[in-house]
């Protein structure tokens, strides 16, 4: 599976572009990548320069002049076509043709790439003429071929507008709750008041320290205990978790220090719908039978956690989980298991009037949503 692609694109010939795409390949090669360079250029030139360099009477063995696969694909099918024939490779790198002469083309590796590199001389016409090129960019970002799961079609067709709009924390809450109720009966609508069931095998005891547990159980929370542990680990020593933790303080700031907050923000929703699929299995776990309107009756502890953790604070999300949970649970054993969500609501009446910046209030208490 290919790791990084990159393509070079210009508006006019002679800005060494395809110099420039045949001397990254050489450097991605020989820090030990398989690359592959994709000609599309219908001049042929960096083709061309594979084969002179094969003539080479110096050289042992006629494959040893280019240290790197190079295929032709001047085609407007390039960003379908490419990932069939780069799936052994770790590095892909298209020399594009100018869009003056062959639009249709460029725009197809444009729409494939994940990085665009744009090769300028240092002269004012030049980089005037980077203008349209990183124009024709922005207008296909808009239909390049990402991950695009619902969390993060959600963020950027209804969150993002409100945010944009200046829409505060608790006003995202609503505009959340209402989402959620709207996917709700549009599912009703569309497939009807489904009953579903999850057949498991009979779930044995285990007893731990004077507690009774299913396997069931145990298995939820070893993988909250997982997912907690990995959520960690990403928030604190990886360069993905450094970036969402410097959008959500600062996405301004962030954005001058050449953090691409869009993309982390697409990412932290993506990981976030990824977190709720696998809290909906989890669910489907413990009750095996659920409709299409299961997770509302989790609506309010879910609004309680996040506000009694203080909002944008994924630590105290983890800990508002645990008081909630095991305050309910308590609650359910000695007076009634209906009692449960009156629990998660008297709490979340308590914070919203005593302690309304939550327990971990450092950065709750003056956040407010990136976009």
């Amino acid at each position: 599976m290919t790791g990084l692609s990159l393509a070079l694109a210009n508006l006019k010939p002679g800005t060494g572009k395809t110099t420039s795409a045949v001397w990254l390949a050489h450097v991605f090669a020989q820090a030990g990548n398989s690359v592959l360079l994709v000609d599309a250029d219908p001049a042929g030139s960096a083709l061309e320069w594979s084969d002179l360099a094969a003539m080479d009477p110096h050289l042992a063995a006629p494959e040893a002049a280019f240290p790197f696969r190079i295929v032709a694909l001047p085609s407007r099918e390039l960003h379908r076509r490419v990932p069939e024939i780069a799936q052994a490779d770790d590095v892909v790198i298209i020399d594009a043709p100018q869009l003056e002469d062959h639009a249709g083309i460029a725009r197809s590796a444009l729409r494939y790439a994940d990085e665009i590199l744009i090769p300028c001389a240092p002269s004012p016409i030049e980089i005037n003429r980077t203008t349209p090129v990183r124009d024709e960019i922005e207008e296909i970002s808009m239909i390049r071929e990402q991950p695009a799961r619902s969390a993060v079609l959600l963020n950027r067709c209804i969150y993002t507008p409100f945010v944009r709009r200046g829409t505060r924390l608790f006003g995202m809450i609503i505009v959340t709750i209402a989402v959620s109720l709207i996917v709700q009966n549009g599912l009703l609508a569309i497939f009807g008041a489904n009953f579903f069931s999850l057949k498991m095998p009979r779930p044995a005891s285990v007893h731990i320290a004077g507690m009774a547990f299913t396997t069931v159980q145990l298995a939820i929370i070893a993988i909250a205990a997982v997912a907690m542990l990995l959520i960690h680990l990403l928030l604190r020593y990886t360069k993905l978790g450094k970036a969402m933790r410097a959008t959500a303080a600062d996405p301004d700031l962030a954005r001058n220090c050449g953090i691409a907050t869009d993309r982390v923000i697409d990412l932290a929703w993506a990981i976030s719908g990824a977190l709720c699929g696998l809290a909906g299995v989890i669910l489907v776990m413990n009750v095996t039978a659920f409709t299409d309107t299961t997770g509302a009756q989790f609506l309010i502890p879910i609004v309680a956690v996040a506000v009694l953790g203080g909002i944008g604070q994924p630590y105290g999300a983890m800990l508002g989980a645990l008081v909630i949970g095991i305050t309910s649970e308590v609650a359910a054993a000695i007076f009634k298991p209906e009692y449960k969500d009156v629990v998660a609501f008297v709490i979340l009446v308590i914070v919203l009037l005593a302690r309304p910046q939550g327990i971990l209030s450092e950065v709750a208490t003056r956040k407010e949503v990136a976009a």
